[in-house]
């Protein structure tokens, strides 16, 4: 009995050997158990020592070793801590003073690299707190730094989201200012291709509510570029947006294809592709386009809009041309689409009185000629641009012939125009220009004859088609005289 006891204890024995050796082994494979976070230390000193150390301190070395020490302790456990720290020192810098600098010069620049390297050594889980706010232009311009604009060109700190960054952002960009809504709708779109950010918005926007209120305020965000892409993942869901993405059509080339691809998921219908385009005839840059694609919808109900349109007061003197672009294809769809002549020919003669460039005033008088009916009024209007400052090139001079031939073709009806004419014989030394003064003046007649003195000058000339021009004109001048 005695020996089968002392067998027993000698197996138990080494039973306990062996687990002994097992748990020692998977304590080296393993290693030392981590240190609590309580227990880290920077420069020997914890983590609420450099808290209150970058709250206080002012020299921007001291700031930033607090900057380093933020860091370090972000990417141990203390990330939104640390994060929250940092965002008040870039309280003390102007959204202009924010930006990376490749090489800083100053100590404010230092400390404003530094800020950007912490953010992202702290890794995603600074994001969440950091677009919390978003709203605040400050750290609006830090975080297009390091989400956006870094990410674009491959210059400076490159930060990474996490996926609980993803419901900041979607609360952010149904933020009621159009910045913040802006700067939000740039970064998620910017990490929309990742799997695990893209999952994480496909969730949220399941919720019909969220889906709703996200299209509404990307479509008052007025930013194509970023908004667009995410409304395509909204699908039929961003019919709040329908109006916006009609106008996005109408812009550049990667924002309309993804514009129009998820228009046809939603199949709108004329009335809904109506309003969009009214809508987008306010758009600076877009509403030469709009008021086309008005046209080709061939719906009378778009003239008021149009009307409008052409009618408004340019605002902004550095882009008169770019409106007089926009107020022809106004008037083009109006013309198109069959529209009071008379409301036509008011918004022609405004365009013609704010239009600079000779290109855009020759399409509009070449537009006024084809309604106007009333002689006085056309060479009313003749003469006005005949009388403007000489200009040369952009072809100024096929315009100028325009005139005269268009001021030509009202026969007598254009006497009023006699002294204008000489003038811009003198103006213009071009012999096809000064032929085409002379011809008008036979073809004005017998009213025209204040100008025999000067045509029988130009007998004397040394150009033979001026003689044989001013000839002419002096005998249909005489004749249809002697014909009365």
């Amino acid at each position: 009995m005695d020996r089968v006891c002392i067998f027993c204890r000698l197996i138990a024995g080494l039973i306990l050997l062996a687990v002994t050796a097992l748990l020692a082994s998977r304590v080296d494979a393993d290693g030392p158990e981590p240190a609590k976070k309580e227990d880290l230390r920077y420069d020997g000193k914890p983590f609420s020592y450099w808290q209150s150390y970058a709250k206080t301190e002012l020299k921007a070395e001291r700031r930033i070793d607090a900057l380093w020490a933020m860091a370090a302790f972000g990417s141990r456990g203390y990330a939104p801590e640390a994060t929250q720290v940092i965002v008040e020192m870039v309280k003390d810098f102007s959204p202009d003073n924010i930006g990376y600098s490749e090489k800083p010069a100053t100590p404010d620049e230092k400390v404003v690299n530094v800020i950007h390297e912490a953010i992202v050594k702290i890794g995603p889980d600074a994001a969440v707190v950091l677009l919390k706010h978003l709203d605040d232009a400050r750290v609006r311009a830090l975080s297009g730094n390091i989400y956006v604009y870094a990410r674009l060109v491959g210059r400076g700190p490159m930060g990474s989201i996490s996926i609980a960054s993803v419901s900041v952002l979607i609360d952010k960009m149904q933020f009621n200012e159009k910045d913040t809504q802006r700067a939000a709708a740039a970064i998620l779109n910017n990490f929309l291709k990742e799997e695990s950010i893209r999952k994480a918005f496909q969730i949220a926007i399941k919720d019909k509510n969220t889906a709703n209120a996200i299209a509404t305020a990307l479509a008052r965000s007025e930013d194509f570029s970023s908004a667009v892409p995410i409304l395509e993942i909204l699908g039929p869901q961003a019919r709040p947006a329908l109006s916006f993405l009609v106008q996005a059509t109408l812009g550049e080339e990667k924002n309309e294809t993804s514009a129009k691809k998820t228009l046809g998921k939603m199949k709108p219908t004329s009335v809904e592709l109506l309003a969009g385009l009214t809508q987008a005839l306010k758009g600076r840059l877009i509403q030469s386009y709009a008021a086309t694609e008005l046209a080709k919808l061939g719906k009378p109900a778009a003239i008021p809009a149009l009307l409008e349109a052409a009618n408004k007061p340019v605002t902004e003197p550095n882009f008169y041309d770019l409106y007089a672009e926009a107020r022809l294809a106004q008037i083009d769809a109006l013309i198109r689409l069959d529209a009071d002549k008379k409301e036509i020919l008011r918004a022609i003669r405004k365009l013609l009185r704010t239009a600079e460039l000779v290109p855009s005033r020759h399409e509009a008088v070449k537009r006024f000629l084809k309604l106007e009916e009333d002689a006085p009024r056309i060479v009313a209007l003749l003469t006005m641009e005949l009388q403007r400052p000489v200009e040369f090139g952009g072809g100024y001079q096929d315009f100028i012939h325009d005139l005269i031939i268009a001021l030509g073709k009202q026969g007598s009806k254009a006497k009023s125009a006699v002294s204008v004419l000489l003038k811009t014989y003198e103006n213009w030394s071009g012999t096809a220009t000064r032929i085409l003064v002379i011809q008008t003046l036979g073809r004005i007649g017998p009213d025209a004859k204040g100008a025999i003195p000067f045509l029988n000058g130009l007998l004397q000339s040394e150009n033979a088609e001026i003689r044989r021009a001013a000839a002419q004109a002096i005998e249909a001048i005489t004749q249809s005289k002697r014909e009365r």
